[in-house]
């Protein structure tokens, strides 16, 4: 299941683990309030960025209690490199992360279509 990131799941940000951050100290992708694909025995997922890249990502306690986010050094360059980042206080990316096996996963980056003829 493709789960994303940034806003939560119904559309509001989480304010009270860093999303809406921009960025400084490393990039981070918001999971929904429910990370239902992360088994609470894992202390590490590698998430492959869109691009080849692939990152070890440490969970921290709490990841699993009020803050379910992966956050990196190299989401952080991931996200720069891409435009994505930094970002308006309350306006964080959306990135798609989708299970591939076990704790590995995918992440892109959503980018926003524009309408033909849209300025």
């Amino acid at each position: 299941m493709d789960r994303p990131g940034g806003p939560l799941a119904d559309g509001k940000v989480d304010r009270t683990c860093g999303a809406g951050h921009d960025g400084d100290d490393g990039g981070l992708v918001s999971l929904p309030d429910d990370p239902e694909d992360f088994d609470v025995a894992w202390t590490e997922v590698l998430v492959t960025l869109d691009g080849g890249e692939e990152t070890v990502i440490s969970l921290s306690p709490s990841f699993w209690r009020t803050c379910p986010e992966l956050r990196s050094a190299e989401v952080g360059r991931w996200l720069l490199a891409a435009g994505a980042a930094p970002w308006e206080r309350g306006q964080p990316p959306h990135v798609v992360v989708t299970p591939i096996h076990d704790n590995r996963f995918s992440a892109r980056i959503l980018k926003p279509k524009r309408l033909p003829g849209a300025s």
